[in-house]
């Protein structure tokens, strides 16, 4: 993912130049950069949480990109899965089935199933859902103030960073309305590669 280099230098109205990009960590987006993200949270069962990723040029995606730090316990087969949806909330793809991927620590790509998909920049959200047997989700890479309510400053529901939606879900949903989201304080970690 490449920069405008013209926006960047010394001259008046110039930006200075980020840190730490995406493409730096060899991905396309992220959420934030990762070293920002020095926690981490173990989400409610079948609620599909969304963390906004702003793809700022059009690309191929492959794979979605979750931090598991502690792995969870008694996941239940079949119901554990992550996704990319459009700005409109439209499912791009959801990945096969992670319960066993997240029953322990793991930094991996997850595939969207059907991919890769050529997409146009714009902002998109990276989805997950979890759900357990009488054990315990998996805990997620977050950033480390997960009740900071500016996670959403001047943001409408629509336009979200951090914000959830169902409940009782045991699949990725086709789809959602972006303007009923319920904003979220949790500041998730995700990326797309």
């Amino acid at each position: 993912m490449a920069t405008n280099p013209s926006a960047f230098g010394a001259g008046a109205g110039a930006l200075a130049e980020p840190s730490w990009l995406p493409a730096d960590s060899g991905f396309l987006a992220f959420t934030a950069d990762q070293v920002a993200s020095n926690a981490n949270t173990a989400p409610s069962s079948g609620v599909l949480n969304l963390a906004r990723v702003n793809l700022r040029s059009a690309a191929l995606v492959t794979n979605v990109v979750l931090d598991v730090i502690t792995g969870g316990t008694s996941l239940t087969a079949g119901q554990n899965f992550a996704a990319l949806y459009t700005a409109a909330g439209a499912l791009v793809a959801a990945t096969a089935d992670q319960s066993a991927n997240w029953a322990a620590a793991f930094l991996a790509p997850a595939a969207l199933a059907g991919g890769p998909y050529q997409l146009a920049a714009g902002f998109y959200w990276v989805g997950f859902l979890c759900n357990n047997t009488a054990g315990a989700n998996p805990a997620f890479l977050r950033a480390g103030n997960a009740n900071t309510p500016t996670s959403n400053f001047g943001l409408g529901a629509a336009a979200s960073r951090y914000a959830q939606t169902g409940a009782a879900l045991t699949a990725a949903p086709a789809s959602f309305t972006p303007n009923t989201l319920t904003q979220t304080v949790t500041q998730w970690w995700a990326a797309l590669s």
